[in-house]
């Protein structure tokens, strides 16, 4: 039960931060959540709970996690083929006083010719891997963001893509094309559904 796990937070006092992974059951995540913060509030006040990291059971095959906490993702070098870099947070967007639900990703190396797809699903990571997560007879394969269920996906050009059939809205605004290393990118979507892209907390792009 929760109190085998809790009686473990006074041995954390070293720690720098707490992460929980992806949950097949997202509302229990969310209590999983709330616990730990106030535990970790009470316990050892100085740990930062992260809410959210990359999600290392689920990532593209050219993808590496090396940060103990998930934080920082790397394109294995000599990769060749397209696609492969997927990326997928472990926990859904909490709202924030705007009631925005968003997310923010720093570049710290682009390579050149490299493209970044940016976007959100409705649906947890684990829910399209599920055992029943089947398309006909054959299991879905995910090489590309848009290939996930319940997915709106901001491409490199600005065209607006995801897992809807005739999806395809393109904003001339956005070219991620012209992003430098050292940018932070953030994607915000709205109560009602708008989805809202920034650099350096400028906006360049809404849908």
């Amino acid at each position: 039960g929760w109190c085998t796990a809790l009686a473990l937070m006074s041995c954390l006092q070293r720690a720098r931060s707490l992460r929980l992974t992806s949950f097949r059951n997202s509302a229990l995540r969310i209590s999983a959540s709330s616990v730990l913060e106030k535990a970790s509030a009470e316990l050892c006040p100085q740990v930062m709970v992260l809410p959210c990291s990359f999600c290392e059971e689920h990532c593209g095959e050219q993808i590496d996690l090396p940060s103990p906490r998930r934080l920082r993702a790397v394109r294995r070098p000599g990769a060749k083929n397209k696609g492969g870099g997927l990326l997928l947070g472990t926990g859904p967007l909490p709202r924030d006083a705007e009631n925005l639900r968003s997310f923010a990703v720093r570049l710290e190396v682009l390579s050149p010719g490299e493209r970044l797809d940016i976007g959100v699903t409705a649906q947890a990571p684990c829910a399209h891997f599920a055992s029943d997560a089947v398309v006909g007879l054959r299991r879905p394969q995910v090489t590309f963001a848009e290939d996930l269920l319940s997915s709106w996906v901001v491409e490199s050009s600005g065209l607006l893509v995801g897992s809807h059939a005739g999806l395809r809205i393109r904003d001339e605004r956005w070219n991620a094309r012209s992003l430098c290393a050292g940018d932070l990118v953030r994607l915000a979507v709205t109560r009602s559904g708008e989805m809202r892209l920034s650099v350096n907390g400028e906006e360049l792009a809404m849908r």
